[in-house]
């Protein structure tokens, strides 16, 4: 049984590896950087411990874990992240479970064997759906949230985007030869349709919710 470790401190990453030969199994750290799949590919492991994050160099950690799911090995998050929404996503991408860095070493061995034999893995089930209910019930709120942008019109959503960017109404008007009032009018609008009361307050939701961005990521997809 095979074992490749994941993890962007590298001090960490060779004591696992060293208590995990110890334990009896085959194991091996994976530099972190451009090329971990294909690394791990090349190392033929049956099993991934991933942490999930592993700096600014490398790409996510939940990001790795379709690609390793790919090869047919088993994932199990290891890491110390407490973030509730990014945990439910690694339950839906399909991992085999979620360990903290906190655990005891024998339980962490224990949790491998288990994951290699197709027996549970932590988290208990009950927690697992809580996770993933959550998860589904923040996308429903981001959705909710993000419907009154989509009732703006061109010249709304390019007001707002000046505000975002800290312009006044005088400075819009100058810069789209438009004259005052229209744009006030327009800001109007813009706040109107976002069931706001201010400016501010319209800056704010639209940096709270993503926007644009969450919508140019859905055209997209």
């Amino acid at each position: 049984m095979n074992v490749a470790v994941i993890d962007d401190h590298v001090l960490l990453g060779h004591v696992l590896v060293a208590g995990l030969i110890e334990a009896g199994f085959g194991a091996t750290s994976i530099p972190v950087g451009a090329n971990i799949v294909n690394d791990v590919a090349a190392a033929e492991v049956d099993v991934v411990l991933l942490d999930l994050e592993l700096g600014q160099d490398s790409v996510p950690g939940v990001d790795l874990i379709e690609p390793l799911l790919g090869l047919g090995l088993q994932v199990i998050i290891l890491s110390g992240v407490d973030d509730r929404l990014l945990l439910g996503r690694c339950l839906e991408h399909g991992v085999a479970g979620i360990i903290g860095k906190d655990i005891a070493f024998n339980v962490l061995v224990q949790q491998i064997s288990n994951g290699l034999t197709s027996q549970t893995i932590g988290p208990p089930m009950a927690q697992r759906l809580e996770l993933l209910q959550e998860l589904a019930a923040h996308r429903r709120s981001c959705r909710e949230a993000i419907e009154p942008f989509r009732t703006l019109s061109g010249r709304e959503m390019a007001v707002l985007h000046c505000l975002m960017n800290g312009q006044s109404p005088a400075e819009i008007s100058e810069q789209s030869f438009v004259a005052v009032s229209t744009i006030r009018t327009q800001i109007k609008a813009v706040l109107r349709k976002l069931g706001v009361s201010s400016q501010l307050q319209a800056v704010a939701l639209a940096h709270q919710v993503g926007w644009p961005h969450v919508l140019e990521e859905r055209v997209a997809s």
